[in-house]
C-alpha cells in the first residue's frame, strides 16, 4: 500500500480457504418469499426475549424460526416468552434457531427498506440464506432443538381484560424509579374497571401506586391478584405494536399472556405474591 511517502506491507491468505459464500444447501431447501418489513416486525416482536448468555443453553441464546403453512419466530429465556406468527406459507416445513449476532445482521441490513422490498429465506440443514435485491446474509443455525414452547402458552383463560398500552406503560415505569437490584417485583390486582399497580420495596426505597383504567373486561376480575418482573413486562409492552393490548390469565399462579390484534403473543411468568 502506496500513499505519497508513506508505504506498507500486509501479510495475507490464501483467498481459497475463505468461507463458500453460497450459503446452506440441500436437496429439500426450504423457501419462502417475504417483505423486508414483515421479517423485521417478526424479529423486533420477539428479540426482546432471547436469552442473552448462558453456558448449557445454546438453544435459547437466539430466535427459533420455523416455516410450514405459517412462519413462526419464538424467543424465550425461562422467564418470559414471545411467539410471532405471519400467515406466509413455505414449500416445505423446517426449523432453525437463529443465534442472537445472526438476529442484529438481520435486523439492521434489511430495517429502513422500502415497504414492498421483498426478501427471500432460504432453510437449510445447518443454516438459513437470506437473500435480497442487494444483500445476501449467510447465518449458521445454533445446534440442538428449542424447547416446546407450546406447552408454556395457556390454552384457556379465566380472566381477560383489555387497557390502553402506553398508559400501561407509564404507570410501570414510574413504579419502576422505585425499584432495586434485590426487588424488581409489581404486584397487580385487577378490578372490573381498573388495575391496581404496587410496589413495595424497602425502607429506603419506599412503596408505590397506581392504578390503570379498564377498557374491557370477560369473566369475574374482582381483586384477582398476581405478581410480575417489571423489567420483563416493559419490554413485552413495548415490543407490541397496537394502541390496547389484551391480558389474558388462568389464575394466579398460572403464565399471564400480552397480546394484541396482530395475535404476536408475549407470556410472563408470574411471581410469588411479596
Amino acid at each position: 500500500i502506496i500513499q505519497g511517502k508513506s508505504k506498507s506491507r500486509l501479510p495475507n491468505l490464501n483467498p481459497k480457504e475463505f468461507p463458500s459464500t453460497n450459503g446452506p444447501v440441500s436437496q429439500e431447501e426450504t423457501t419462502l418469499r417475504m417483505r423486508c418489513a414483515e421479517l423485521v416486525d417478526m424479529l423486533d416482536c420477539v428479540g426482546y426475549a432471547q436469552l442473552s448468555n448462558m453456558i448449557g443453553r445454546d438453544n435459547l441464546c437466539g430466535v427459533l424460526l420455523s416455516a410450514g403453512q405459517k412462519l413462526t419466530a419464538v424467543a424465550a429465556d425461562g422467564h418470559r416468552l414471545a411467539r410471532a406468527v405471519r400467515d406466509i406459507p413455505s414449500n416445505v416445513s423446517s426449523s432453525l434457531i437463529i443465534p442472537r449476532p445472526g438476529v442484529s445482521v438481520l435486523q439492521s441490513n434489511l430495517r429502513d427498506r422500502e415497504d414492498d422490498v421483498g426478501v427471500t429465506l432460504l432453510f437449510g440443514h445447518s443454516g438459513l440464506n437470506v437473500q435480497t435485491d442487494d444483500v445476501r446474509i449467510n447465518l449458521r443455525a445454533i445446534e440442538g432443538e428449542f424447547p416446546d414452547f407450546e406447552r408454556v402458552i395457556p390454552r384457556t383463560w379465566n380472566y381477560r381484560f383489555t387497557c390502553v398500552r402506553e398508559i400501561l406503560i407509564t404507570a410501570l415505569r414510574r413504579l419502576q424509579v422505585l425499584s432495586n437490584e434485590r426487588n424488581r417485583q409489581t404486584n397487580w390486582r385487577v378490578f372490573q374497571d381498573h388495575i391496581e399497580l404496587l410496589f413495595s420495596g424497602s425502607p429506603d426505597s419506599g412503596e408505590g401506586q397506581d392504578d390503570v383504567p379498564v377498557l374491557s373486561c370477560e369473566g369475574v376480575l374482582d381483586a384477582v391478584p398476581f405478581g410480575l418482573n417489571c423489567p420483563y413486562s416493559l419490554p413485552a409492552l413495548g415490543a407490541i405494536t397496537g394502541e390496547v393490548v389484551t391480558i389474558s390469565i388462568v389464575n394466579a399462579m398460572s403464565p399471564v399472556v400480552f397480546s394484541d390484534q396482530s395475535g404476536d403473543l408475549h407470556v410472563q411468568m408470574v411471581m410469588r405474591i411479596l
